[in-house]
């Protein structure tokens, strides 16, 4: 289904609403192993964010909150839990600070914000601008952020498939979002449960990353960060079992899943 550019899919039971939201340059794919352990049980949303997957082209003052709120008013969800991965964390926050009473829960899964943590590192916009977008991508698929992927070859397939479906502007142009508060300076004021997973080999500013969404989001005070053994920067698809094993436990412990 496709609304105002934005494709999404929903299966599943009638509750509770579980969005997934996925990294940038993939696309909702990459929660098929998540749909197929959970399609039975919840309703599940899986979204492609603007400008990714079958969604329309990133436009000038674009709004992934706004994109975000549309399907659910679309699909009929009063409300949601949020499972956000890289990219997909970085938007999931946004949400529920933005949203507060549309997101009753979040989980953010290796989560990409700016600043400190992440030091040098950085997706591959500035080598596309300057070398090209076909440069560009395969410097992308090499990155060390794909370390675990690139071990795993049924993964390092649909990593490399969903990147090179990419909207082209994606890599090559700079294209401006609506001004908004940034993500930290939202999560002092999220209250919802929140947890928080990294995979134990990502890198390291991702991990320090991780540490700090769960000091600083006040639903995720007192909850230890949950580190999925042997996977990278992409729990759900290098290590589904034990991946999923954490988000069962976190969407299912709260009064949202009755």
């Amino acid at each position: 289904m496709t609304r105002a550019g934005i494709h999404y899919e929903v299966s599943g039971g009638p509750s509770p609403n579980v969005v997934f939201l996925h990294g940038v340059t993939l696309d909702a794919t990459m929660w098929s192993a998540q749909l197929s352990a959970f399609g039975a049980r919840w309703r599940c949303l899986t979204v492609d964010l603007p400008g990714h997957g079958s969604s329309a082209p990133l436009r000038a003052g674009y709004d992934t909150t706004d994109d975000i709120l549309g399907v659910l008013d679309e699909a009929g969800a009063t409300d949601c839990v949020m499972v956000g991965l890289s990219l997909g964390g970085y938007e999931a926050v946004r949400f529920a600070g933005l949203q507060p009473g549309r997101c009753r829960a979040l989980v953010l899964v290796d989560a990409w914000l700016p600043g400190p943590e992440i030091g040098g590192w950085e997706p591959p916009w500035r080598l596309a601008r300057s070398a090209g977008r076909d440069a560009a991508m395969e410097a992308w698929l090499r990155d060390p952020l794909f370390a675990g992927a690139a071990l795993n070859p049924p993964v390092a397939r649909a990593l490399h498939s969903m990147v090179r479906a990419n909207d082209l502007r994606v890599w090559t142009e700079e294209i401006p979002r609506r001004r908004g508060p940034s993500p930290r300076e939202l999560a002092p004021a999220i209250r919802v449960p929140t947890g928080v997973v990294v995979g134990e080999h990502d890198l390291a500013g991702f991990r320090a990353v991780a540490e700090w969404l769960a000091q600083n989001i006040p639903g995720a005070r007192g909850r230890p960060v949950e580190v999925v053994a042997g996977a990278g920067h992409l729990p759900p698809m290098e290590a589904p079992e034990a991946f999923n094993r954490v988000l069962a436990s976190m969407v299912e412990a709260g009064p949202w899943a009755s």
